[in-house]
């Protein structure tokens, strides 16, 4: 297969995340964006809709270049560990899927909590729902977007594990991998505990999986690619 096409969605996932980061940092509402409370969240999401809907473009690209580069990466190992690989590509459609709808319903529903929220018989359930909805604030239990997450983990894990068995850079992306998919786990296991190891085992994970796909943009996209070995 043509290997250049993992380096172009490595490559790609690194520009799109230096730009959502100017983007956010050159945003007029970049000071304000904290989000601690219910009324936080209401206050920042609903200020600036525009904002919000960048956000949504760049997650939802996120979600499709992630899940082509581990369709690359299946289709690299599927000839030297089918069943394996197979196994580690099942997980990818239900991240997608369920990535993009929760994305799209934190999109929409924002402008439906704003209006009932204007409602004074109806401001402290809305406050109360957004506490359980919201992604972030030391109080919410919600972190929901974290269980698609897990399941990329899950895949990162697989098919760091095969890369991993090769040798020189290749090698060192898959470690990084494995490591980026404990990350992505460790935030879905966040839902069931309150420590605060899990937050710092997810960053580590984002962390690596930036590194992997710096070492997967050279090595795919160096002159002569990468040839992955059929046979073990």
């Amino acid at each position: 297969m043509n290997t250049r096409f993992i380096g172009y969605s490595s490559a790609s996932f690194i520009l799109l995340f230096i730009v959502w980061i100017l983007i956010s940092l050159l945003s007029p509402n970049a000071a304000n964006g904290n989000i601690e409370t219910a009324e936080d969240f209401l206050r920042v999401r609903s200020g600036n809709q525009d904002r919000n809907s960048v956000n949504f473009i760049f997650s939802f690209l996120s979600v499709c270049i992630s899940a082509s580069l581990f369709s690359g990466i299946y289709l690299l190992c599927r000839k030297k560990s089918p069943e394996l690989a197979m196994t580690g590509l099942v997980f990818i459609p239900a991240y997608v899927v369920l990535s993009i709808v929760m994305y799209s319903s934190m999109y929409a529903i924002v402008p439906i909590l704003k209006d009932l929220h204007a409602i004074p018989e109806m401001k402290e359930t809305v406050l109360l729902l957004i506490d359980h909805y919201r992604s972030g604030g030391e109080n919410s239990v919600s972190g929901f977007h974290s269980i698609p997450y897990g399941l990329l983990g899950i895949s990162a894990l697989i098919f760091g594990s095969l890369m991993s068995r090769e040798s020189g850079a290749i090698k060192i992306a898959g470690i990084l991998i494995i490591i980026s998919g404990f990350g992505y786990i460790s935030g879905m296991i966040r839902l069931f505990s309150s420590s605060g190891i899990f937050s710092i085992t997810g960053g580590i994970g984002g962390i690596a999986y930036l590194l992997s796909l710096l070492i997967m943009s050279y090595i795919f996209l160096k002159p002569g690619g990468y040839r992955f070995p059929e046979k073990a």
